[in-house]
């Protein structure tokens, strides 16, 4: 399985590229490439946005732009699509591993769905990473929070990609991405983040009524697919949760 990861973000940024922030002496988006790395099942890792590194098992695209142009040159370059399944991850999940990579695709199998979205049960983050900052969506199922890998065909990637670009420009504007999600879901997913009014199922039969993508959530155990760096000071717990994991 091919990897795409999006290491996106103006070199003009205040504080620089967020991939190559530095965590320990080295570029957060390089604990992202270990881990996929260390995954027996990935081939070919393409990183798309504006960085560079030496990794040996990375091809480092330049990009700019939004999310999807990164993903269409990507796609591009892997010369996709091809009716195959490709892993997708942001450069800031630096506590990620090579374990959990291969965790997640175990219960993704045997891949008979064209989407695979991890979520992480609230007990789970709390008790791996006390204290860290989540938006977690109250569902019949549980307390939830999203991960940051994706299992998706490239073909379907690739025919849903317009309609990610309108969800992108929109998700600013309540309004717009109301029309967009339907009134009567977006109220219930509203009062779900309350009392759990959704469910699992009903997510995913959204999704494929939206994408005509035949979705699944992933039940994962693991804080760190989920424990994304948002900004500078978040530098912190993440120095103190590796160093935790070394001692």
């Amino acid at each position: 399985m091919d990897a795409i990861v999006l290491a996106g973000g103006s070199v003009s940024d205040k504080n620089g590229p967020k991939a190559l922030w530095s965590i320990q002496g080295r570029a957060m988006v390089d604990y992202v490439l270990d881990a996929l790395s260390a995954a027996g099942d990935m081939e070919r890792i393409a990183v798309v946005g504006q960085t560079s590194g030496s990794s040996p098992r990375a091809v480092w695209l330049p990009g700019s732009g939004s999310i999807v142009d990164h993903l269409k040159a990507a796609l591009e370059f892997l010369g996709r699509p091809r009716g195959e399944y490709v892993l997708i991850a942001t450069c800031d999940v630096p506590l990620l591993t090579g374990a959990m990579v291969e965790d997640f695709l175990g219960r993704c199998r045997p891949f008979r769905r064209d989407f695979y979205y991890p979520i992480v049960r609230r007990e789970d983050c709390e008790r791996e990473l006390p204290g860290i900052r989540r938006t977690y969506v109250k569902l019949r199922d549980g307390t939830f929070t999203g991960g940051n890998l994706f299992v998706i065909r490239d073909d379907v990637l690739s025919r849903i990609l317009p309609v990610i670009d309108r969800f992108i420009r929109n998700r600013k504007n309540p309004l717009r991405l109301s029309k967009e999600l339907g009134w009567s879901f977006t109220v219930r997913l509203a009062a779900s983040r309350v009392v759990g009014v959704l469910s699992i199922d009903q997510l995913e039969s959204r999704v494929r009524e939206l994408f005509a993508v035949r979705a699944s959530a992933v039940i994962c155990p693991h804080a760190a697919i989920g424990a994304d760096v948002d900004e500078p000071e978040d530098l912190g717990w993440v120095d103190r949760a590796l160093s935790a994991r070394l001692s």
